[in-house]
């Protein structure tokens, strides 16, 4: 058994359960020492998350190639523990064409639900590469966000005019 925690995202059937004294001072501990500069290897890290933490190597070359961040918006999905636990999703570029990692992108929760199932290749086109399919998503997305900002704008005063602070005790 390992002395680390399993609760970063990965399979669960991979993840290991923590010791029972474990309070956060392996993962602490971890980041003080790399902080303090412990030379690792570039595969060092990976082993660690695959083997220890539970992540699936698929899942783990989707968020290095992505740097933590949303490939469609730019999110940071490091920012903080209830974005990185809940708040970030691999998502297939092209739904329903595999899980290559040409087609998997990281994404933010928001974005993800706002492209959803949306295809960005036209019926009997060529799929064109990664680079244009993001640009096509981030394009989509960006577009609704400010569709969805101008909704929002219109039923906040109307919302408030409602006293839902007072209906919602």
């Amino acid at each position: 058994m390992s002395d680390f925690p399993a609760n970063l995202p990965g399979k669960p059937e991979r993840a290991r359960a923590r010791p029972a004294a474990y309070n956060g001072r392996y993962a602490a501990g971890a980041a003080r020492g790399h902080a303090r500069g412990v030379i690792m290897t570039p595969e060092q890290p990976e082993a660690e998350l695959t083997q220890h933490h539970g992540w699936d190597a698929r899942t783990l070359k989707v968020w290095v190639r992505a740097q933590g961040r949303c490939e469609y918006c730019d999110a940071d999905l490091l920012g903080s523990a209830s974005v990185y636990f809940h708040g970030a999703h691999i998502d297939h570029i092209v739904p329903g064409t595999g899980n290559d990692l040409d087609n998997l992108a990281l994404s933010c929760v928001a974005c993800n639900r706002i492209k959803r199932r949306k295809m960005f290749v036209a019926a009997g086109e060529v799929p064109p590469e990664r680079k244009t399919l993001i640009e096509r998503a981030q394009r989509y997305i960006g577009e609704r966000r400010v569709r969805d900002e101008g909704l929002r704008q219109i039923a906040r005063p109307l919302l408030i005019a409602c006293d839902i602070a007072e209906r919602a005790v």
